[in-house]
């Protein structure tokens, strides 16, 4: 087909096809040729689009098909991203993206033809040429356009003859045929079995069927199942567990029968209510899964929602304000409720006082009624523990009201917004000190400053110890925004803060809790920690040191000798002390001893392994029981006496097999010259290994002639060293010898018929000259389908203006090819389609012509076989913008009648302009090109060669062709 369609002004000769249909046509003010030479009357446009002033909310053809902030079908569903943002991910329509800062003059019209040329060109294909007069806004001017369709369209690929992937039958004697061989997915010869279970050869299941003959087999790729006790879909021991929830199905290398053996092996499967809490097994919230060994484990290994008081502060979980840090339960805090002291000499410390309602309570002061009866009995706003009455005092009183910006009934914003207290949304509690917003990362940003007026700043601030804001003001005494020792000196300006987690104001605190210095070296400093720089190993490095909890509890850093993590002492006897200790989270951690059960160097759960050795520790604190893992389920599975951790073949728990692992020694232990599992993507392995293991012995060895120890072809090499052995499963060691390369035809199915099936009886091409793939892997990738890939063409020259056929889209479905998922694949189709249909509204719309008018066909290319490429045909959706319809299925000779229709989007071939032709036509009888003559192939692959090295591009001639 010639990419080079010469349209001609012939004389006054009659019609050959009657054509009809609708033009749309944008010519762009900055590059038409039509405009720049004045053909064009400009006072005759049927509209306007003004690219060059316009806004994104002006709703016009600059943001085509790309998301508009003014259209409300972006509320519709499939654009919602979950951010409220409309659609982030929506694909841009690309044949848009051109449009930039210029001005579009729209004309419009109906196509009325003063001459048509209905012809079959010299090299056989059909070509319609199409002459309309555009005198009534042009005068002398024509739109004439012309498409040109090949009859014989087929996608040919270039193979050497003799590829038995090309030959119909299985060639290799594995069951499966071409393309639904695996051999095909990355080769072009059959060569034989493969690891798969429905391509190995075997009888798998034991029912006398072997791969493509098994019904299982719905594939090359489908597994070949054993019908067991382990895969019916049926509790067969009446432990209420089945198939592979059940322990018998996993304890071993290899499935075992759902027995009921394993319902005696673990407390969360054995049927008792081990722990005596009325639940049993997985009812019971202390198992993790049916391996758990203790029905009273630990619940989720997150010391902030495991129900437990994990630091012995008396405060559990949420009601911990250790959790608010995320450092898990890890001490003392330093308000009156969390310090350890009954502050308020009523005999009862923190958690145990009627007046603390968490750990971050400023009072052990008991509370009055007004204080828990859920109502808000000053009216301000805020309820109960919510209000700084109840938190610093005992009544909901306003006692305490007037203290914080958000708590005082004032509009406090710099800027007033009419919003106040409670009903600011920049008021975080009633403890916030500023009404103005503090979002971001005001703990973070280096100024120093005193962001919530709380007088602290920065990382000295209690916020930042939680957060990453400054929020305002806390529970702790010395930051309450109260003077609560009545000496005229609030929080920070009082001497006996020397800490804002400080529980009194007393001024009785050390000069040491402020002066830099580790005075009693537990590896604690100050009241507020130090962040100082230090030489290490010659280098200045940023050394960062926690505060003394001594300085908050009491007066000097001291103080704190009650703490493990703050007495000078290696309690837990790992050879670290105080701060060096990592069971150290802060001075106040009340044990230096370890907090999870994943490091205390026991085996807790009894299942062999202890701490980081044992499974659970790489997700969990906690362990918790056995695994499916054959050196961790509590099973002898090699019967030498020895169980998991004792067994000497139990290198780690993880461990595959409690027996000599042949397949993994790097030994050819079957002298079959293939070791081990090999690589996993070529198969190098020795067959039995890759179905299974622990041996090479027996299984796949000898069944294929690259590993049946023979030198087959006779050429001196056998089985793994013979190079036309890819894996040990291949059944043909013979040399292959490939003829000369020839263009195949791609059967696969005829593509016009695939592409024609949804056209009620029409058929279809698609005008996809040009078209272009890229590499999803490598951007700057990209090649283009060759001329023998394209259905048609075409051309058009609006007045001045030459135009040129838009090519398709290729959009990349990520659709994995070596594990298709058909229903993945067509839900991505679907979602595209959704889209091309709002596209063709959005040319209405915005683009000023009728939205029927314009119609994008989403072609899916489900129907072509996979390989095992990123990049193949099969991983992509096609969506096409031009194309012909022809009634039935038509005849292209000389003198047979054809009839149709059209959709033709053109683009300047030098200018930013584009229309859309779309319509009907009807020939009579096609004729024979009387000015035509068959073109020198050489002379034309030598223009197009030019052509491409002018334009900096490559030509790809037809497959298999050398010049």
């Amino acid at each position: 087909m010639s990419l080079l369609v010469v349209l001609m002004l012939a004389g006054c000769t009659p019609n050959d096809a009657v054509v009809g249909g609708t033009f749309h046509a944008w010519l762009a003010k900055g590059s038409s040729a039509a405009v720049a030479t004045g053909s064009m009357d400009l006072n005759k446009t049927s509209f306007t689009l003004d690219c060059v002033s316009e806004t994104p909310e002006d709703g016009s053809v600059c943001n085509f098909g790309t998301p508009n902030p003014v259209d409300d079908r972006f509320d519709e569903p499939y654009f919602n991203d979950g951010t409220g943002a409309g659609s982030a991910n929506r694909p841009i329509f690309s044949q848009f993206a051109r449009l930039g800062d210029d001005i579009f003059y729209g004309y419009q019209g109906e196509v009325t033809a003063w001459r048509s040329e209905a012809i079959i060109t010299s090299e056989d294909d059909f070509q319609l040429t199409v002459h309309h007069d555009l005198d009534a806004v042009a005068p002398g001017q024509d739109f004439r356009f012309a498409f040109v369709i090949d009859p014989d369209y087929q996608p040919t690929i270039c193979i050497e003859s003799g590829q038995t992937c090309y030959v119909d039958g299985d060639n290799d004697g594995d069951g499966w045929e071409n393309y639904n061989d695996p051999d095909c997915l990355s080769d072009a010869w059959e060569v034989g079995y493969t690891h798969l279970s429905c391509n190995n050869g075997m009888d798998d299941d034991e029912d006398g069927l072997v791969d493509g003959a098994d019904s299982d087999c719905t594939s090359a790729f489908a597994t070949e199942t054993p019908q067991t006790s382990c895969n019916d879909n049926q509790d067969n021991d009446g432990d209420g567990l089945r198939d592979a929830a059940d322990p018998d199905c996993s304890i071993g290398w290899e499935l075992d029968e759902e027995t009921g053996e394993s319902n005696d092996l673990y407390a969360c499967g054995d049927l008792l209510d081990n722990d005596g809490d009325g639940d049993v097994d997985l009812d019971d919230d202390g198992c993790e899964s049916v391996w758990d060994n203790a029905e009273d484990g630990a619940l989720s290994g997150d010391a902030c929602a495991d129900e437990l008081d994990n630091d012995g502060d008396g405060w559990v979980d949420s009601l911990d304000s250790d959790c608010l840090s995320g450092d898990g339960e890890s001490g003392l805090s330093g308000t009156p409720c969390g310090d350890g002291l009954d502050n308020d000499g009523d005999g009862f410390t923190d958690a145990n006082d009627p007046g603390c309602v968490d750990s971050l309570d400023g009072a052990e002061t008991d509370l009055g009624l007004t204080c828990t009866d859920e109502t808000d009995n000053d009216s301000d706003g805020y309820v109960d523990i919510e209000d700084p009455d109840c938190v610093l005092g005992e009544e909901e009183d306003d006692t305490f009201f007037g203290l914080y910006a958000c708590n005082d009934g004032l509009d406090n914003e710099d800027t007033a917004d009419g919003e106040i207290d409670i009903d600011d949304s920049h008021c975080t509690s009633a403890f916030d000190n500023n009404e103005n917003s503090t979002s971001g990362s005001s703990c973070r940003d280096g100024d120093n400053n005193d962001d919530d007026l709380d007088g602290w700043d920065n990382n000295a601030d209690p916020d930042c110890l939680v957060g990453s804001a400054e929020l305002g003001y806390t529970g702790y005494i010395c930051n309450n925004g109260v003077d609560d020792d009545s000496d005229g000196l609030v929080d920070s300006e009082d001497a006996g803060c020397v800490a804002p987690q400080r529980s009194t104001e007393d001024d009785t605190a050390s000069a040491d809790c402020s002066d830099g210095l580790d005075n009693d070296g537990d590896g604690f400093i100050d009241g507020t920690g130090l962040v100082t720089t230090e030489v290490v190993d010659g280098e200045d490095v940023e050394v960062t040191y926690l505060a003394d909890y001594g300085c908050w509890m009491g007066g000097a850093e001291a103080d704190d000798a009650s703490m493990q993590c703050g007495d000078g002492i290696d309690n837990d006897g790992d050879g670290f002390t105080d701060a060096t200790d990592i069971d150290c989270v802060s001075a106040s951690t009340l044990v230096e001893g370890p907090i999870g059960a994943c490091d205390n160097k026991l085996d807790d759960d009894g299942d062999g392994w202890a701490d980081n050795s044992d499974p659970d520790c790489a997700t969990s604190l906690y362990e918790v029981g056995f695994t499916a893992s054959a050196c961790n389920d509590g099973v002898d599975n090699d019967s030498d006496g020895d169980v998991d951790a004792d067994d000497a073949d139990c290198a780690l728990a993880s461990t595959r097999f409690e027996t000599v692992d042949e397949c993994g020694d790097g030994v050819d232990n079957d002298g079959d010259g293939w070791i081990d599992r090999g690589n996993n993507d070529d198969d190098l392995g020795d067959p039995s290994c890759l179905n299974g293991g622990p041996s090479e012995g027996g299984g796949a060895s000898g069944l294929t002639e690259c590993s049946d120890g023979l030198d087959n072809d006779s050429d001196g090499d056998t089985d793994r060293l013979d190079t036309d052995c890819n894996n040990s499963f291949d059944t043909i060691e013979a040399t292959e010898d490939a003829g000369e390369p020839q263009p195949f035809n791609l059967n696969y199915g005829n593509t016009l018929e695939e592409w024609s099936k949804d056209e009620d009886g029409k058929t279809i091409y698609y005008l996809n000259a040009g078209a272009a793939q890229t590499n999803p892997s490598d951007a700057e990738v990209f090649w283009s389908l060759p001329q023998e890939w394209l259905a048609g063409f075409a051309h058009a020259k609006f007045a001045d203006d030459e135009l040129i056929v838009v090519p398709n889209d290729f959009h990349y479905m990520e659709a994995d090819a070596k594990n298709p998922d058909p229903a993945a694949y067509t839900s991505k189709v679907e979602e595209l389609t959704s889209y091309a249909r709002i596209w063709e509204a959005e040319l209405g719309t915005y683009g000023g012509m009728n939205p029927t008018d314009f119609t994008i066909k989403v072609e899916d290319n489900a129907w072509r076989p996979i390989d095992d490429s990123e990049a193949g045909l099969d991983n992509f959706v096609e969506t096409h913008y031009s194309y012909v319809r022809f009634e039935g299925s038509p005849t292209f000779e000389i003198g047979s009648s054809v009839k149709g229709d059209y959709q033709i989007f053109v683009q300047g071939r030098d200018s930013l302009s584009f229309a859309v032709l779309k319509g009907t036509f009807e020939v009579e009888s096609i004729r024979k090109d009387r000015w035509s003559y068959g073109i020198l192939e050489e002379d034309k692959i030598n223009e197009h060669v030019e052509e491409a090295e002018e334009e900096g591009t490559v030509y790809i001639p037809s497959p298999c062709t050398t010049y």
